[in-house]
C-alpha cells in the first residue's frame, strides 16, 4: 500500500462526499439532528443529547457512507479504471475507510460542542466515538460487497442502521433493548459516557467490557468480509487480490 496513492484516493473521496447529494445529506443529518434536539429539548438529562446524536452518527456514518461511496464506483465504473491504473483493493477500500473514520471525527466533534458538553470529557468522547466507528467499519465493508449501486447501499445498510443505532437508545426505556444493546458496540457511548460526565472516572468495568465487545465486533466482522470477499470479491469482474 503505497501512501501517496492512499492520500490522492483519501482526497478524491473527500470530494465525492462533498459533492454527491446523497452523501452531503447522509453526512449532514446528524448534524442537523443534534442542533434541533439541543435546541428544543433542551430539558432532557444531562448528556442525553450527546450521547443519541453520537450513537445516530456512528451508526449511519460507519454503516451506511462507506457502502455507498464503494458502491457509487462501481456503478460509475470508475472502480475499473482504478485497478487499471494499478490501484489495490487494499489502497481502494483503505482510503474509503480512513475518510469515514476521519468524518466521523469531525462529525463527532461538531456535536460535542454544539451540544456544549462538559470539555473535561472531550478525550474519552472522542476515543470512544473512534473506538466504535472502527468495530462497525467491517458492517459497513460487508454491505459493499453485495451492493451494487448507492440506491442498494442505502437499503441494505437500514436494518444494521436500525439495529445498532435504536436498542442503544431506547435502552432506558426497555428492559429488552438494554439486554441486547449490551452486546453492540454502539452501547459503549451511553454505557461509559453517562457516569463519565457525572464523575470523570476512566477504565471502569464498563469500559472493559465495551472496548471487549467492540474489539470481538471488529475481528469478527472483519472476518467475515474477507471470506465474502474471497467468494465474491468487491462485486465487479476486474478483481485484485487484498
Amino acid at each position: 500500500m503505497k501512501p501517496k496513492r492512499l492520500y490522492t484516493l483519501m482526497k478524491k473521496d473527500i470530494v465525492t462526499c462533498f459533492t454527491d447529494k446523497t452523501t452531503l445529506i447522509m453526512l449532514a443529518m446528524p448534524i442537523f439532528f443534534c442542533v434541533f434536539c439541543t435546541m428544543t429539548m433542551a430539558s432532557l438529562r444531562d448528556g442525553y443529547i450527546l450521547i443519541l446524536c453520537s450513537i445516530f452518527n456512528l451508526s449511519l456514518t460507519s454503516i451506511c457512507i462507506l457502502p455507498t461511496l464503494i458502491a457509487d464506483e462501481k456503478d460509475k465504473g470508475t472502480i475499473i479504471v482504478l485497478y487499471r491504473a494499478g490501484v489495490s483493493n487494499r489502497e481502494f477500500v483503505g482510503a474509503k475507510v480512513g475518510v469515514v473514520m476521519m468524518l466521523t471525527f469531525v462529525i463527532a466533534l461538531l456535536m460535542f460542542f454544539a451540544t456544549h458538553a462538559d470539555t473535561r470529557a472531550l478525550f474519552v468522547y472522542l476515543m470512544l466515538n473512534m473506538m466504535a466507528a472502527a468495530a462497525l467499519i467491517p458492517i459497513g465493508a460487508i454491505v459493499a460487497i453485495f451492493a451494487k449501486d448507492q440506491n442498494s447501499a442505502n437499503v441494505y445498510s437500514t436494518l444494521p442502521i436500525l439495529i445498532f443505532m435504536l436498542c442503544p437508545a431506547f435502552a432506558l426505556e426497555s428492559d429488552v433493548c438494554k439486554q441486547f444493546s449490551k452486546i453492540l458496540p454502539t452501547n459503549m457511548i451511553p454505557a461509559i459516557l453517562f457516569d463519565y460526565l457525572k464523575e470523570p472516572v476512566p477504565f471502569t468495568r464498563e469500559f472493559v467490557f465495551s472496548l471487549v465487545v467492540c474489539l470481538l465486533w471488529f475481528v469478527i466482522g472483519s472476518a467475515v468480509f474477507l471470506y465474502l470477499y474471497k467468494k465474491k470479491g468487491l462485486g465487479v469482474v476486474w478483481k485484485i487480490q487484498l
